[in-house]
């Protein structure tokens, strides 16, 4: 299916240093973007590490010694030479399954390049760009489809002028006045949102079958047939600043349930911690490109 594309950035400035490096990315079958990384303090070597946006640079599995470790040194393949980042902050977890890369704006990598973006070549394939400029970003962009927001810990987040409301469809149904704000998880879901929403999510796939289990989000007796007989619309998101347009994301069916083993439905969507939240993860908008500045 063909569908628009949609972009958003953070914020666009950029002071001196190197532009522009690209580094390849893959997507893994959860479609998490993932970086070839090498950490010698953990003793990795080309790591697939999941790209997130948090505080702390990486966060690596390793048979290794569990700790916190200041002033290394990552090293990553770009498609013509090594690129090498210093004085990196990197914990290494002896017991945890994955190695995550951030690229948030407080970690070093965004930090000490100003700049960063995700560019997307298509579904399986995608760039990280150290000393992103605007230039180079916005060239990747649809025209007009470019939407900037004040990352979280700007000063002036907080400013009632920043504030951002959402209204969300979910075909006849809407919920209106949700508080927007971009988020940050290690989870598999595109955002969090207002229970009504998933309520009516819920509702709609077990009266066409779907029988659910304990845990919110997971239906058995669920294939392609169950979701095509729910004819399940897209979620389209409308976002508002001083009851502005500021933009508009759209989730189709098939970006926001998996269908796995055949018979299992799973939704990534979970419930909102505050009732009246909807907090989204950037780097999970469907073909989208993101850049996020330190400044």
């Amino acid at each position: 299916m063909n569908r628009p594309l949609s972009f958003c950035t953070f914020l666009s400035t950029l002071v001196g240093g190197q532009v522009n490096v690209e580094i390849p990315l893959g997507v893994n079958p959860e479609g998490y973007l993932v970086a070839n990384v090498s950490l010698p303090i953990a003793g990795l070597e080309n790591v697939g590490m999941e790209v997130y946006i948090g505080p702390v640079t990486v966060i690596a599995h390793s048979s290794a010694a569990e700790g916190s470790e200041r002033g290394q040194t990552l090293i990553f393949n770009t498609s013509s030479s090594l690129f090498q980042l210093y004085d990196a902050t990197a914990v290494v977890l002896r017991y945890d399954h994955h190695s995550y890369l951030s690229i948030g704006p407080e970690s070093t990598l965004t930090q000490k390049s100003v700049s960063v973006a995700i560019i997307r070549d298509d579904t399986s394939e995608a760039r990280l760009v150290v000393g992103s400029t605007f230039d180079f970003f916005e060239s990747h962009c649809l025209p007009g489809s470019i939407i900037r927001m004040l990352n979280a810990s700007h000063p002036s987040v907080s400013d009632e002028s920043n504030h951002l409301d959402s209204r969300i469809h979910f075909g006849d149904y809407t919920i209106s006045n949700v508080d927007f704000r971009l988020g940050c998880t290690l989870n598999r879901h595109l955002f969090d949102a207002p229970s009504p929403v998933l309520q009516q999510i819920s509702r709609t796939i077990e009266l066409n079958g779907g029988r659910p289990r304990d845990e919110p989000g997971i239906w058995d007796n669920c294939n392609q047939s169950t979701i095509a007989a729910s004819f399940l619309p897209e979620i389209r998101i409308t976002v508002t600043r001083n009851e502005a347009l500021w933009g508009t994301i759209v989730y189709y069916q098939e970006d926001y349930i998996d269908i796995e083993d055949g018979d299992i439905c799973r939704l990534r969507i979970q419930v909102a911690v505050l009732s009246d939240d909807l907090v989204l993860n950037p780097l999970r908008i469907p073909n989208s490109n993101v850049r996020i500045s330190s400044n």
